[in-house]
């Protein structure tokens, strides 16, 4: 058997691979297993618990309210910034870099055993904010 042959053989071979890995695995993605998937996809399933700050400025008039599902969506939208989270602790706490039309900069998610905690959120600047909340943080 010369290359030519060999070659043609080891061709047929991959391009059947190839096929098959399709047929099988179609419709499947490693995305799913990304750590931000999982995170966010835990937060969906086990649900949170908003801290008192930011339920102030979630029930206050203007830019900052919005509804538990809303801001689900805003967090769901949101990239995780790992340089400043701290997912290895006994509590692991995520950073969320907020989408551009969320209201908020920055929000944190803490998990414990069975549930979640979102809270410090930081407002974005020039976002007019006239609630008598305490501790609001104006980015």
């Amino acid at each position: 058997m010369n290359f030519r042959q060999r070659f043609l053989r080891y061709g047929i071979g991959v391009f059947i691979g190839v096929i098959l890995s399709a047929l099988f695995f179609s419709g499947r993605s490693c995305n799913d297993w990304l750590p931000g998937k999982r995170i966010k996809a835990r937060l969906q399933l086990e649900g949170f618990q908003v801290d008192g700050t930011l339920q102030c400025l979630l029930d206050c008039d203007g830019v900052t309210q919005a509804n538990s599902n809303q801001l689900m969506q805003w967090l769901l939208d949101a990239e995780i910034n790992w340089s400043e989270s701290s997912g290895r602790e006994e509590r692991p706490c995520y950073i969320f870099d907020m989408a551009p039309d969320c209201p908020f900069a920055t929000m944190s998610a803490c998990f414990s055993e069975h549930s979640a905690s979102v809270g410090m959120a930081i407002v974005r600047e020039g976002m007019d904010v006239n609630c008598p909340c305490d501790g609001v943080m104006v980015e």
